[in-house]
């Protein structure tokens, strides 16, 4: 996986959504260590059920075999069911707006190897529920959810949305869904976030 330093500037990928890096690690480069509260890891578990900027291939854990090239697949049980990890990200909004990107390896990466995010991070995945979120970040993603030009960054925006401001966004994504004009791919993928509520 490609390696960016915590709160560096996002550029993995064209998505239009996120501002800053948060746990691209590479076994090279050290990283901070140290405990993250129950509650964070139940609000992250959450982020990870829903995955964003989704891939096709997908990222090994090589901290886990660094003896073999390549590494090997990792997948956890989050919530009591198999997740694999490593093929797409999880987003966090601050209270101010800030969009924080992170592997969904995220996860392993804290669970398994004691990696630390930074408090912004963990701050934002605690905040990320219902009117913590300030209306500018949740406008910015609504008109995305309408004018993006890649569906990509339009379905990522529908999920990130879902996370942050379920009571003022579900009736709204429901009846786009339901769109004779919908584009399918958009409507299979926000039904199975809503799904999740």
């Amino acid at each position: 996986m490609t390696y960016y330093r915590d709160l560096s500037k996002y550029v993995y990928s064209e998505s239009m959504i996120p501002d800053l890096n948060v746990g691209w690690l590479s076994r090279w480069r050290p990283f901070t260590r140290g405990a993250v509260g129950s509650e964070f890891m139940e609000a992250l578990a959450s982020q990870v059920r829903v995955p964003r900027n989704q891939m096709r291939g997908s990222h090994p854990c090589y901290f886990c075999s660094t003896l073999r090239v390549g590494g090997v697949a990792t997948s956890d049980q989050i919530f009591e069911v198999e997740f694999r990890l490593g093929s797409a990200e999880i987003h966090a909004i601050s209270r101010n707006g800030e969009v924080f990107s992170a592997p969904n390896l995220i996860y392993h990466y804290i669970d398994r190897h004691g990696y630390r995010p930074p408090r912004e991070f963990v701050q934002a995945i605690i905040d990320g529920g219902e009117g913590k979120v300030h209306n500018s970040a949740i406008l910015r993603l609504r008109k995305m959810v309408e004018d993006a030009p890649r569906m990509e960054d339009r379905i990522d925006a529908a999920i990130d949305l879902i996370q942050v401001s379920p009571s003022s966004s579900v009736n709204w994504l429901s009846e786009i869904v339901e769109l004779p004009s919908c584009n399918s791919y958009f409507r299979s993928r926000v039904k199975a976030a809503l799904q999740l509520l």
